[in-house]
């Protein structure tokens, strides 16, 4: 029997939508203090800026459609441009397909994005060990949302706070974990993470290069350090965020030492069927005692020749090496609740 549904969390009007202040404006803060900064990210990047996007699947037509004018001034090097985008990297296309929804989504409408938030935060408070919600505040990167005491909480800040607990429950045993994520967006819970463990671990985050020139500012402006790897400067580096371009990825993994834990959250199931198959021959590969992901196990757009997604569960992973310990649904908004948590246990 083909499954013609499945089951979400309710999508509902949040109780104190009109309690609360929030700023879906389009303002825009000046960019010329921070264009030293991109000046040093560019020469960081220098060598490794591809000719082409680097995208497939779902993210190839967001780097052609909704990127493009952002990755444009990557490509020339327009310091002054890109110093623009990514000081409002949150209310920009420098971050469209990092947050659910971006904010150039969410403009268009607002009351159900305030509602998002607020059962967001909800779920954070009920489902992880948060006691004070400014620790879901953003300051970097003109952020949009929910405003508190002149801070903002972004969409989806609450998921990644959680996602941190999770991480840190499963980790828990762990000395100084190493902890790598594939695709970490703007790097949201690469900071969870850093906060979380107090700069006690290494993170390795391999993404997109669009991606990875946002993550690289957001974190240097939250006080991380980054390091970027590449083929020619393969060396991880301990206590901090390293940083892999993803079509460097297969040439640099043999060089990873054994990991706590592997994360993934809404993008895997967004790329193509031979992306998918090579981050999985190397998850499988290796050596990591934990997978944690959430993607979607249901195709929304069945019909559509873009957005056809591969379900979370037909991902490839070798069930002869990792055991399934729970699945379940997500407590967040967002993908019209369709989106699963899967966490592995290697054997």
């Amino acid at each position: 029997m083909e499954r013609k549904s499945f089951a979400s969390i309710e999508i509902k009007a949040h109780p104190s939508i009109n309690d609360c202040v929030f700023d879906f404006k389009n303002t825009s803060l000046d960019s010329k203090v921070n264009e030293h900064i991109v000046e040093e990210i560019m020469g960081v990047f220098s060598e490794k800026i591809p000719k082409d996007n680097d995208g497939t699947g779902e993210w190839e037509w967001l780097q052609k459609q909704k990127q493009n004018n952002f990755i444009d001034a990557l490509y020339k090097g327009k310091i002054d441009v890109i110093s623009k985008f990514l000081t409002n990297m949150f209310r920009n296309e420098a971050t469209y397909g990092y947050l659910s929804p971006s904010f150039l989504d969410a403009v268009s409408s607002p009351d159900s994005v305030k509602s998002d938030i607020l059962c967001n935060v909800d779920s954070c408070f009920e489902f992880s060990d948060i006691n004070n919600i400014l620790d879901l505040t953003s300051d970097f990167g003109n952020p949009y949302g929910l405003k508190i005491d002149g801070h903002f909480i972004l969409p989806d800040t609450p998921r990644h706070y959680y996602y941190s607990f999770k991480i840190c429950k499963l980790l828990e045993n762990a000395i100084a974990p190493f902890i790598i994520e594939i695709g970490g967006g703007y790097g949201g819970l690469c900071l969870q993470n850093w906060k979380r463990f107090e700069g006690n671990c290494t993170v390795v985050n391999m993404d997109l290069f669009p991606a990875l020139i946002v993550t690289y500012f957001y974190l240097v402006k939250n006080g991380i350090p980054v390091n970027l790897i590449t083929e020619k400067k393969s060396k991880i580096k301990e206590k901090m965020v390293n940083l892999i371009l993803a079509d460097e990825v297969k040439s640099i993994w043999k060089m990873i030492p054994k990991s706590d834990l592997i994360f993934n959250s809404r993008s895997l199931c967004e790329m193509d069927q031979n992306t998918i198959l090579e981050y999985f021959n190397l998850i499988n590969l290796g050596k990591t005692k934990f997978f944690y992901h959430e993607n979607s196990n249901y195709l929304l757009f069945p019909k559509s020749e873009r957005h056809v997604e591969v379900v979370a569960d037909n991902f490839p992973i070798d069930k002869k090496k990792y055991s399934l310990l729970s699945k379940y649904l997500t407590p967040f908004t967002g993908g019209s609740g369709r989106y699963r948590e899967y966490i592995y246990k290697k054997l």
